[in-house]
């Protein structure tokens, strides 16, 4: 007790008494005891649980693409033609280790992060296809795996009811979020919060589907990048125009056509917007609407037009009708599309249900 005070000598004491009863405690052994799980000194008042919850803004939350890679993109590699999309010798999505794409559409690894060339502003893309290799991905038989919830889990899958974004606080007052529009889907449920959001009309050719209102909205914007090995499908694909290496005007491509080491082009690609694929065993690679994934997985494609029918799904045994498919994918699209609005749509649903509890953000 050396050094302590007469204060602090004095509240030992008792502590020792109680230690020296309990050690001569007449209880028998194994008698049950109740051990507080609360520290003595809180045992009084019982503090809020607190939650903070941290959420990711980097640029990465913006991407369409969530894949098993590094980064969750998809890597496309110039230089070596096995760890094209798919890496051939490890038989799963290939990747960039240095996770940095060429800053060339000739050489390199190219990154590819989205599914729909719609332009560059904070409601519709943070990344622009000018600022770096962050392309979308073609939409063409051969990557129809890119556009199939088998193997893109944040991709449109049937079997799920996509609904609205449960109402938030936004701006100081309480906002509540209806079905997306199928001929007007905003790109972002919320922003712009002035003047007129980008929209996209799921009825329409993906060239004429969205709102050019914008000046960053241009022609340019509705193209897809493709670089050395990949094949342009004109004999396949009608109607499809390509530039090549961006200079020049577009061109009616009406053959295959590989493109070629030193060569890129920007190509315009007819196609639904509303297009999903399907794991289906009895689907041949050479039908009409079937394709084949790169590891051998049949796959069945799905328009979403009116005539077509479409599979089972919760609450629809016999598929949905062309209007409820569409709406379901239009609310997929303006809620669920990208990483940051899934993570959004899911915090709301799971927090909307908690009580009891103080929260933050950082």
């Amino acid at each position: 007790m050396t050094g302590k005070s007469t204060a602090t000598r004095i509240a030992w004491r008792p502590a020792l008494a109680g230690l020296a009863l309990a050690a001569f405690s007449p209880l028998a052994p194994g008698a049950a005891t109740d051990i507080s799980s609360l520290p003595i000194s809180s045992q009084a008042q019982s503090a809020t649980p607190n939650v903070i919850f941290g959420i990711d803004d980097s640029g990465s939350m913006d991407f369409e693409l969530l894949l098993p890679t590094n980064d969750g993109a998809a890597w496309w590699n110039i230089d070596n033609a096995s760890q094209r999309f798919w890496d051939t010798s490890a038989n799963t999505f290939a990747f960039n280790t240095a996770g940095t794409p060429s800053s060339s559409s000739t050489s390199g690894w190219q990154k590819y992060s989205y599914l729909f060339p719609n332009g560059s502003t904070t409601d519709a893309r943070q990344l622009a296809d000018g600022n770096g290799p962050h392309y979308a991905i073609p939409a063409i038989p051969a990557y129809a795996c890119l556009r199939s919830a088998a193997y893109i889990t944040l991709y449109y899958n049937p079997a799920v009811n996509y609904t609205p974004w449960v109402p938030a606080y936004l701006s100081g007052a309480l906002r509540s979020f209806n079905d997306a529009a199928t001929t007007a889907a905003r790109s972002h449920p919320w922003f712009l919060t002035s003047g007129s959001p980008k929209t996209a009309d799921l009825t329409a050719d993906l060239r004429a589907s969205f709102d050019a209102t914008n000046s960053d909205w241009t022609a340019s914007n509705f193209t897809f990048r493709m670089v050395r090995g990949m094949t342009i499908p004109g004999s396949t694909v009608s109607g499809i125009k390509a530039r090549r290496n961006g200079s020049g005007g577009f061109n009616s491509v009406t053959t295959d056509l590989v493109v070629a080491a030193g060569d890129y082009y920007d190509v315009a690609i007819p196609c639904c917007l509303a297009t999903y694929y399907m794991v289906d065993s009895t689907c041949t690679g050479a039908a009409p609407g079937c394709a084949t994934a790169p590891d051998g997985k049949k796959l069945r494609r799905y328009e979403i037009k009116s005539g077509n029918t479409f599979p089972a799904a919760p609450g629809f045994p016999g598929g949905r009708t062309y209007a409820k498919e569409l709406q379901n994918f239009a609310n997929w699209f303006s809620y669920y599309r990208k990483r940051d609005l899934m993570l959004s749509s899911a915090a709301g649903q799971v927090f909307a249900q908690i009580r009891g509890l103080r929260g933050g953000t950082t």
